[in-house]
């Protein structure tokens, strides 16, 4: 049994779980199975030497479980919006819709600016959060490296400090720990900046050839 069957394996399982799970109503959890799916699928193309059809196969499904997670998520918590990837929507006609969908659900919206790329457009983040940093509570610890290296280059282009900040930042833990809320107060705070929100199944663009557009982008 080679790697690439075992993979898919357990993602099978994964989305076996996920189902039980909401039929038992457990939304969250079989949000976090389909996660789960998704992210075993993408090994699955990783590292394995599959043909073109076990890489549509694989890829139909990431995109189909990606989006049903989307989807349980959103109506469990209607405020934490996932936007749905650019890859997803040019797989429409690949990838079924789920038969509690509506159609309309299944036809990407997009009123941005010329300026940003199509392939982008779908990760933008379009309205403006109101949540302000007094609303997060603690996290002074996160919220200090957060301003350093958004906040300040913004408000003060021309300060020695800006050169310095920094690059990248992982915010990291459990559900619940207020990285959601940082990242919504951030994005209330700047105001000249443009927020994308990229979630793991968008970077699948690049077994299609999408990426390299992305990248020289």
């Amino acid at each position: 049994m080679n790697s690439a069957t075992t993979y898919l394996e357990v993602a099978a399982r994964l989305v076996t779980n996920a189902v039980l799970c909401e039929k038992s109503s457990q939304k969250l959890i079989a949000a976090g199975k389909y996660i789960e799916a998704v992210s075993v699928y993408i090994k699955t193309l990783e590292g394995n030497d599959l043909n073109d059809a076990e890489k549509q196969f694989v890829i139909n499904n990431v995109a189909l479980y990606a989006k049903r997670a989307n989807e349980l998520l959103t109506n469990d918590c209607p405020s934490e919006r996932l936007h749905t990837n650019a890859y997803i929507d040019k797989q429409q006609s690949q990838v079924p819709c789920m038969a509690n969908e509506d159609q309309s659900e299944c036809t990407a919206k997009s009123g941005m600016d010329a300026e940003v790329p199509e392939s982008l457009q779908s990760a933008v983040c379009i309205s403006k959060p109101t949540v302000k940093w007094d609303d997060v509570i603690g996290l002074e610890e996160a919220k200090g490296p957060m301003q350093e290296a958004v906040l300040n280059p913004i408000l003060f282009p021309g300060s020695p400090q800006a050169s310095f900040a920094h690059k990248g930042l992982l915010l990291f833990g459990p559900g619940g720990a207020g990285k959601t809320q940082l990242c919504k107060a951030l994005a209330a705070e700047a105001n000249n900046a443009t927020f994308i929100t990229v979630r793991p199944d968008m970077l699948l663009s690049k077994w299609v050839g999408e990426s390299e557009k992305l990248v020289r982008g």
